[in-house]
Formats: structure tokens, sequence, C-alpha cells
């Protein structure tokens, strides 16, 4: 019987095997938790987008259940018209063609005379026309004297008339000066009355 005796065994060489083992074993268990964790990212990287398309609203639109409340506008007049929202009270009235200055019992004779802002008097209304102008009253009375010392000419008269669709009404007495020629008076209530009892009108 041939007997060979082996050469014992290195313990260094098996607990070096047994080290790069367990170095492999956590190399892979690294490598695998790190894919996992890339994995992991890109699924939320995907997710999220979609999300949050889903619930933030686009501009302009409105995720209330109800729609919002609305005011009323108000109807204005088509441009051309001549239509405008009277003074004070913001609903459409016809303006007169052609009228050039306005008075009303409301207004003020430091105003302009326009439509919005309007005489008081008729008096500080004829003081205001030059020829071929027109000066329209507004619904009311006006209770003073007026005199018109300044007319137009030939072909431009100055006109007194009532504010179209309104009744207006002169209380006192009414004289046209001698001079002032081409004066046109029309479409109002002329009461005469006056505290000296003079002839009204005179023209």
């Amino acid at each position: 019987m041939l007997l060979r005796r082996r050469k014992p065994r290195d313990e260094t060489e098996g607990s070096l095997g047994t080290g790069m083992a367990a170095s492999y074993r956590r190399l892979w268990a690294a490598i695998c938790a790190g894919a996992g964790l890339a994995l992991l990212a890109a699924l939320a990287a995907t997710a999220v987008p979609a999300a949050a398309a889903a619930t933030v609203p686009a501009l302009g639109t409105s995720t209330l259940p109800f729609p919002p409340p609305t005011l009323p506008v108000p109807m204005l007049p088509p441009i051309g018209s001549g239509l405008l929202p009277a003074a004070g009270i913001g609903l459409p009235v016809a303006v007169a063609r052609g009228c050039n200055r306005f008075a009303a019992p409301y207004g003020s004779d430091s105003a302009r005379g326009g439509v919005r802002a309007p005489f008081r008097t008729v008096q500080r209304l004829v003081n205001a026309l030059r020829p071929g102008q027109i000066g329209c009253l507004r619904a009311g009375t006006y209770i003073r004297s007026v005199r018109i010392a300044r007319g137009g000419r030939v072909g431009a008269p100055v006109t007194l008339t009532a504010y179209p669709g309104e009744t207006a009404t002169i209380m006192g007495r009414l004289e046209i000066v001698e001079g002032a020629s081409y004066v046109t008076v029309t479409g109002l209530r002329l009461n005469g009355a006056n505290p000296r009892r003079l002839p009204s009108p005179i023209t």
C-alpha cells in the first residue's frame, strides 16, 4: 500500500475564500439595492407629472363645483344710435341731434352745459349759445325770467327748445331784445307769470 502524505491545507487560503464569497454577496446585494432604487426613481419620475397634470387645473379654468357669480352688465345702446345714458340715473335716453348746450333743474350754472353737466338756469343756457346752436331744456319748471340779448344770423339761428320727449316750462317773463335777430323758441311751455305782471313774451 502506498501512502502519500498530503500537504496540509493552508488555513489562510480557506479564510480567503470565505472572505471573497462574503464580499461578492455584499457587492451583489448593493447592486440589487441600487437597481431597485433606480427603478423606483424612474417610476416616480413618470408618475409625478401625470398626477400633477390630473390635479392642477389649466390656466383660465375653474375647479369650483358651481359657476362663479356673474354681475349684470348694463345693456348699452348701439354705436351711432344717438343714445347715451342719462346723467345721474344710468338709463339710456335719446340725445337730441344738434343739441349743443343743455339746462336741467338739477344742473349747475358753473358747469360746462353738456348733456352730463347741464346748466341750471335758462338764462345761463341762452347766454352760452352761439349762432347756429341749439339749447335744450330737460324736463321741469324753470322759475325765472329770461332775456335773450344775442341772436344768430342768416342760416344759423339761435334756438331754444325742449329736450326731445320731455316737457319743459318757463315760468317768468321771456324777452327777446330788439336787435337780437334770428332767434327761435319752440316746443316749450311758456307761463309769463311775473311779480310785476309785465307782458310776456316780448319779441
